[in-house]
């Protein structure tokens, strides 16, 4: 009895507190899930296509030569760090809340074993809580057009794209601990009364979600110029912005989160800028700020009508975009590319992921001109665990540019496609 009621008195007042209290959080890495930039481990200040230059340094427009003139991607990442989807599947699989309702209906109907039932289906549902408690899960999703734009006196590119990261995390409350260890003390004592009420309609334990879809328009432009005797490309990326929130609390239990809850919208205006130095000997080095003027966002959470009647209240959270730098290094040869970017602030996740601050490795084969093999790694240097390897493909297909590549560890998978076309 002991054992159970401890580690889950102590999870309750955490997950309490979650509940009561707003966040201030930044949201978005450095980086994105295009297979090009992803597939070399998330490289791309120094090197790139014109495709995914948009994404990390708009001051490649001016370096990378690729005429890729349309190109659509799409990607997703899916994280289970605490293993919480294998509990969740028992738990819904398995009928938990069912089969306590059914033991304490039997017990009050007089079934022999209806006081043995109690117990056990209890201590299930309880042992089963624990096993979710506080664990996250995480997703995110990348959808994007980028176009290139002819232009005789600068580089031009326009994106267009959505980008969405949220996670949801399961949080028992002291009400549902301390009433279970009652049912199931005063089930094995022989004094549980036959008038009962305590049934899963009381339950109170619930799922957080929180994200934010970022929906953007951008124009990047580039342009060489001389500096003291070397030619150094810049490029900036002005980009409106449509972010929308979502926030909420849930008595109901799910899989995963529903982005469409507790939605707010905000419009902003940011830019994105770089720059880039292209050497003789093969080397590029690059430098970009993302969201120079950085952003807030309040969000309006939803919680349910079941957790509202009983008094359940989640305060806004505060979302901070604030500005990323990076920098970066590669080496080119006709035949392979060498990369690696280093995140020179750390950023906070919006949702239950990790922070962030990344050391990115990429490697590139050319393979008969028209094949291009890829391998990276993105270190975590703020929590190892979430460290990552990747593998890509790219092939030249007569004007068709086709680019598939892949992450994975042990708590997470991505995968991302890209499809470019030069008319």
């Amino acid at each position: 009895m002991s054992c159970m009621a401890k580690p889950l008195r102590l999870l309750a007042g955490v997950a309490s507190a979650s509940v009561l209290f707003s966040s201030q959080v930044a949201a978005l890495p450095y980086g994105s899930l295009d297979p090009y930039g992803f597939s070399l481990g998330g490289t791309g200040v120094a090197h790139g296509t014109n495709a995914n230059a948009i994404f990390y340094n708009p001051a490649l427009l001016s370096i990378t030569g690729e005429t890729q003139e349309i190109s659509l991607m799409a990607g997703a990442r899916f994280s289970d760090k605490e293993k919480v989807l294998d509990a969740l599947a028992t738990y819904q699989d398995n009928g938990m809340e069912a089969a306590y309702d059914t033991a304490l209906d039997d017990y009050k109907a007089g079934a022999s074993n209806g006081r043995q039932d109690v117990v056990d289906t209890t201590t299930a549902l309880g042992n089963q809580l624990v096993l979710m408690a506080n664990k996250p899960i995480q997703r995110e999703y990348l959808y994007a057009a980028v176009f290139a734009i002819p232009n005789k006196k600068i580089d031009m590119s326009l994106l267009i794209d959505s980008r969405e990261v949220g996670g949801a995390q399961i949080f028992p409350t002291s009400n549902d601990i301390n009433e279970l260890l009652r049912v199931r003390n005063e089930a094995g004592e022989g004094s549980l009364s036959p008038d009962e009420s305590f049934d899963s309609s009381q339950l109170t334990s619930h799922m957080l979600g929180r994200g934010l879809i970022m929906n953007e328009i951008g124009l990047s432009l580039s342009s060489v110029f001389n500096v003291g005797g070397h030619d150094i490309a810049f490029g900036m990326t002005p980009k409106f912005v449509m972010a929308t929130s979502f926030d909420y609390a849930l008595s109901v239990i799910v899989a995963d989160y529903d982005s469409s809850l507790g939605q707010k919208r905000d419009n902003a205006i940011d830019i994105d800028v770089g720059a880039a130095k292209e050497f003789d000997n093969g080397w590029t080095t690059g430098f970009a700020i993302k969201n120079l003027i950085g952003q807030e966002y309040q969000t309006q959470p939803y919680v349910d009508p079941k957790l509202t009647g009983l008094g359940f209240t989640v305060n806004p959270s505060i979302i901070k975009i604030k500005p990323q730098a990076r920098i970066g290094a590669s080496h080119t040869t006709k035949w392979t590319t060498v990369a690696f970017d280093l995140d020179l602030n750390e950023s906070e996740s919006f949702g239950f992921d990790s922070k962030t601050q990344y050391l990115a490795l990429g490697a590139q084969l050319n393979v008969f001109e028209m094949t291009q093999l890829r391998l990276g790694y993105r270190h975590n240097m703020s929590d190892t665990s979430t460290s990552i390897a990747t593998i890509g493909i790219g092939l030249d297909l007569s004007g068709v540019q086709l680019d598939l590549a892949a992450g994975a560890s042990e708590d997470e998978i991505a995968y991302s496609i890209q499809i470019g076309f030069r008319i």
